[in-house]
């Protein structure tokens, strides 16, 4: 191994193991057939690795399979090296216990060079799984190898902001190294930015080529040569690295990835977004990844669950599963998308000493891992685990109001002053904030510098005073600001930095299921087709915010929406009888809920009618005495009623289908 990391000549200790490997009776053993080979494939000896591999025992092929698949992969036949490999590793799994496992040994590089050279999304996600499980093992040898091939797993995947740790990563040498960190070490290098390999690696790799062809390890100098070739176009690397090939039969490595121009990587990174898919890329598939939330005050609590397709074809509550499993055995989960892979990037491990001598580590999702969950389809309550939950990008607050109040010992009357407060407060060293705008919707807001920097002008509690004679200079600091923050003013907003449009004040109707009944918010939404909720008649009369990727500014009629969401309320009779609280209403029976559907269908189109699903709640027919028709069977001990008309009403909650 040493001559092997180091390229020293061991030609005797070489020819010594190759004589007694292929000795019929002698010493040898299956153990130092495995060896031979690992010595022949590294040396390009691919027909007596294969002699070696043959000479196994069939009672130890099992173990011999990562070799083969590695043979494969060194004779361009990617695909069966592949298949080798994943048996191997299931072989390995079995052996070990565990799902979480994988190569330690030199052989399980060329499986994440070949998953590599595939390229599909779903290989390279594979690969960059197994290289994680190498960098969790401490001290692993290869670790740092494994470390750069992440690296350019990511950057293949779109991850364009990882070419900078490879392009500014330290590659050892010879003295503090070892040959194959060189090599793939710089071939990482070249793949991701030729030019900068061209002025670094030469001399390098000059010295490497050398020592392996001195120490016989002639895969080494290959790889080596043709690299060189690349590198050197004048010199007459490409000559010895085309000898070396010829001899070997070996395919090279060196064009697995050809590199590419900036602009090419970009263009590839907006491709591989647009390949990604919002839901499970099986349309068949039958179990999926769901995340079930509560929400606590301005923070969510996160439960992934699997969920399976039921025998009446729709989807059940699921099981959970714990994050340890997300983290440690994430490739077992072959129905997990990219967004979902996104939410696991941030499970995070910590040491909790409180369980006894050893301790204990716990898995916990940083706060960041909501973010990911923005547009995600299978979000739902954790306490109503059938209504889904849209989580959207937001931003925080600049709240302007004019004041109300009298200052002692200033000279300015009641009333003659101005708030300006920052929404949400912001916590000292919370970076992520939820906000929830209504019964099934959570804004996910994510606090920068800038926002900080804003909050901590407005000093203490994150609000300022200021005398109303100050409006001007409030209006600049509102058009000043305005593209980092939605903007809520009682003074206007001026239309610097923002398209003016005219303002919405349609009620919004949001109807939740909960239990047997429904839970009902009457809301208004401003701006046409996007944006932001507010009760009615509250908040600033001048908002500024960001819909759909533009700034966009309106001026709300805070007394018409109060007058419209009333109307709305009077119109309800149902709605009336209950107890609201906090523009909300809670309609717990079954009867109620189907008048207060009837009576929210009455109102047309001067309502907006939102439920959880995106659709509209219904009445299909109003049926009455002369739509009833009865015959009374007689089935064992019972009588069962039977409605000729194919139209049903199922008593058993809303929340199930209704038929009328």
């Amino acid at each position: 191994m040493k001559a092997t990391q180091k390229c020293y000549p061991a030609e005797e200790a070489f020819a010594l193991l190759e004589e007694e490997c292929a000795t019929p009776g002698g010493h040898s053993s299956d153990e130092l057939q495995l060896i031979l080979t690992e010595q022949l494939l590294l040396r390009g000896h691919i027909q007596e690795a294969q002699q070696s591999l043959v000479r196994v025992s069939d009672e130890y092929q099992h173990y011999a399979t990562v070799f083969w698949g590695w043979l494969s992969f060194l004779r361009g036949e990617n695909d069966k090296a592949i298949e080798y490999y994943t048996t191997s590793l299931k072989v390995l799994k079995k052996d070990k216990s565990q799902r979480q496992v994988y190569f330690n040994t030199i052989s399980g590089l060329f499986f994440i060079l070949a998953l590599l050279k595939d390229g599909s999304l779903e290989r390279l996600q594979e690969a960059e799984e197994y290289a994680s499980m190498i960098l969790r093992q401490p001290n692993h040898w290869l670790k740092l190898i494994y470390s750069r091939l992440k690296t350019v797993l990511q950057v293949q995947q779109g991850n364009i902001a990882q070419k900078k740790f490879v392009v500014d990563a330290h590659i050892p040498s010879l003295v503090n190294g070892n040959t194959l960190e060189i090599l793939l070490c710089s071939l990482c290098l070249y793949w991701i930015d030729a030019d900068t390999a061209k002025k670094q690696l030469p001399r390098l790799l000059e010295h490497l080529y050398h020592q392996a062809v001195v120490s016989g390890y002639d895969w080494l100098a290959m790889e080596t040569a043709e690299l060189l070739s690349r590198l050197k176009p004048r010199s007459t690397y490409d000559t010895k690295a085309a000898i070396l090939r010829e001899e070997s039969g070996i395919e090279s490595i060196v064009g697995l990835i050809q590199p590419q121009e900036p602009w090419e990587f970009s263009l590839k990174a907006l491709a591989n977004i647009q390949k990604e898919p919002q839901t499970p890329a099986k349309t068949l598939a039958e179990r999926r990844l769901a995340w079930f939330i509560t929400f606590y005050s301005n923070k969510c609590v996160l439960q992934p669950r699997e969920q399976k397709i039921n025998a009446k074809g729709s989807w059940g509550v699921g099981r959970p599963i714990a994050l340890k499993r997300l983290s440690d055995s994430l490739s077992e989960f072959d129905y997990i998308t990219p967004q979902d892979l996104r939410v696991c990037a941030y499970i995070e491990t910590y040491y909790d000493g409180s369980h006894g001598y050893y301790g204990k580590t716990e898995y916990t999702l940083n706060e960041k891992a909501i973010c990911e969950l923005v547009g995600h389809p299978f979000v739902f309550w954790e306490n109503s685990p059938t209504t889904r939950v849209e989580i959207v990008k937001g931003e925080p607050e600049l709240l302007v109001k004019k004041g109300n109040r009298e200052k002692s010992g200033t000279a300015y009357a009641k009333g003659d002053r101005l708030t300006l407060e920052f929404f949400p407060k912001l916590p000292e060293k919370q970076e992520i904030l939820t906000v929830k705008e209504t019964p099934t919707r959570i804004k996910v807001i994510e606090m920068s510098a800038a926002h900080r920097q804003i909050a901590e002008i407005l000093g203490k509690d994150n609000r300022l005073e200021v005398p109303a004679i100050a409006k001007d200079r409030v209006l600049a600091a509102i058009n000043a600001v305005s593209g980092i923050v939605t903007v809520h003013s009682d003074i206007g907003g001026g239309l610097e930095n923002a398209q003016e449009v005219t303002a919405q004040a349609t009620p919004h109707v949001h109807l939740l299921p909960a239990g047997e009944g429904l839970k009902v918010a009457v809301l208004v939404r401003p701006f046409d087709g996007g944006g932001p909720y507010y009760i009615p008649g509250t908040g600033g009369e001048t908002v500024i915010a960001e819909v759909e990727g533009k700034r966009l500014q309106t001026t709300r009629n805070l007394s018409e929406e109060k007058k419209l969401a009333h109307a709305v309320i009077a119109a309800c009779p149902t709605l009336s009888r209950q107890e609201e609280q906090n523009g909300e209403w809670l309609v717990e029976e079954l009867e109620d809920c189907l008048e207060l559907l009837q009576e929210l269908q009455a109102l047309g189109d001067s309502i907006v009618l939102e439920w959880p699903e995106g659709e509209k709640f219904r009445i299909k027919h109003y049926a009455d005495f002369n739509d009833f028709q009865m015959k009374i069977q007689r089935q064992g001990d019972w009588f069962a009623v039977v409605l000729l008309d194919k139209r049903i009403v199922e008593s058993n909650g809303v929340n199930q289908s209704l038929y009328l």
